[in-house]
């Protein structure tokens, strides 16, 4: 599904069998919900890396918390693949997804949100 995974195999090969993706269209890093990281890591983290205000970094963590996923970043693909990478390196649950798998992984969290009785 994704350009990289958040499984933790990091082979940085691309999806769907090895084709080489359209680095023309947006790439996103999504971030996902791990216990292993507090909200003062993952703050900084994201703060630092996308060269954000901190104020971006709380928001990053409060999504990633109440929704399990959150997207970092949005933007060419090698910068998308620098941002996977640092994330990685310091232990975080991230992936990157080109536009068409982003708005699929959209279609599948819109169906699986609770609703209310």
């Amino acid at each position: 599904m994704s350009l990289h995974d958040a499984s933790g195999d990091d082979n940085s090969r691309p999806a769907d069998g090895g084709r080489v993706p359209d680095t023309r269209r947006p790439f996103f890093v999504i971030l996902h919900n791990d216990d292993r990281h507090s909200f003062d890591e993952v703050i900084a983290a994201i703060s630092l890396e996308c060269r954000l205000p901190p104020v971006f970094g709380f928001n990053v963590a409060m999504s990633t918390h109440f929704a399990g996923l959150s997207v970092v970043y949005g933007g060419p693909v090698n910068r998308a693949r620098k941002i996977y990478r640092t994330l990685r390196i310091a232990g975080f649950r991230v992936s990157v997804v080109d536009l068409t798998h982003y708005h699929d992984l959209i279609r599948r969290l819109m169906k699986t949100k609770p609703t209310e009785s």
